[in-house]
């Protein structure tokens, strides 16, 4: 999740008007800048996904210039593992955008090498890439660092872990430890990371469905259905916009659960926080208005 406190302006619009002497004056006009790169970014995260391209043009501009801002690095980053994770790339599309997100997380890590979360960040590019690649044990070493970061603060990096780990053979041991952790990161309440706020309006109902996907693929059926209870019951839930994805998992709870437990894994339901396609809008978009 993303947690940088970035200040959002607009320069003010110039008007421009002429007049001469016995002439009508031409009406005024005015202009806008172009949004800051930042404030797109926040823009194609919250609320308009189709402006992420604009986002990345405008945060790679800043990016490769010799003033660059600790920021533009680390959202450009983010903005192609956001790209690369949340269905709307495959193949060598994918993967590109997760080498991209690569090196530019590793330029911000370098920028700030106090900042815990971009460790998980890059471990999650890494395993989008290895995997592509077939290098199987370059995927396990991303994986255990993930693990280990989950470890270390499951508030954060359990979700990061369950989305790389979600395909992974629900009695694997690679599976059990992403479960573990996401069953962890629920006992979190209102720490760092695990509750609401005004760039993740809705993280504890993304968390809680993802969560649900994750009991029901580990065949707690029960357990599923009381995070998805949770999350229905949580305050906002009735405006959020993946509201329909609560009511969809509880009609669907025991068709979910045959087809998560038979021998075929390409039925298998897509995960909400991964390829199921709600990514991290999950818990950064905001209300529909």
């Amino acid at each position: 999740m993303i947690a940088p406190r970035l200040a959002l302006a607009l320069a003010a619009a110039v008007g421009v008007a002429a007049a001469t002497l016995g002439q009508s004056s031409p009406p005024a006009t005015t202009s806008e800048p172009p949004p800051r790169a930042k404030t797109l970014f926040f823009e194609a995260l919250q609320r308009a996904p189709e402006r992420r391209a604009d986002a990345i043009r405008a945060l790679g501009a800043n990016a490769c210039s010799s003033d660059a801002a600790d920021s533009d690095l680390l959202l450009l980053g983010l903005a192609h593992l956001w790209k690369a994770a949340d269905g709307s790339t495959h193949g060598i599309d994918r993967h590109s955008n997760a080498v991209i997100a690569e090196h530019w997380l590793r330029r911000a890590r370098e920028r700030d090498p106090g900042d815990t979360r971009i460790p998980g960040w890059i471990a999650s590019a890494r395993v989008v890439i290895a995997t592509d690649e077939g290098r199987d044990d370059d995927r396990r070493a991303a994986i255990d660092e993930l693990a280990k970061l989950s470890d270390a603060d499951p508030c954060f990096h359990a979700v990061p872990l369950s989305i790389a780990s979600f395909s992974a053979p629900r009695g694997s041991a690679e599976f059990t430890q992403a479960l573990k952790a996401m069953n962890a990161a629920f006992d979190c309440g209102r720490e760092r990371g695990a509750g609401d706020g005004p760039r993740w309006p809705h993280n504890v109902h993304g968390f809680l469905v993802g969560l649900a996907d994750m009991r029901l693929k580990a065949g707690d059926r029960a357990g599923a259905e009381a995070a998805l209870t949770i999350a229905e019951a949580r305050t906002g839930s009735e405006t959020w916009r993946y509201r329909g994805e609560i009511e969809k998992r509880f009609a669907e709870l025991d068709e979910r659960l045959r087809r998560y437990g038979n021998d075929d894994p390409t039925d298998d339901p897509p995960y909400f926080l991964g390829a199921g396609g709600a990514s991290c809008l999950a818990c950064h978009a905001v209300d529909p208005k």
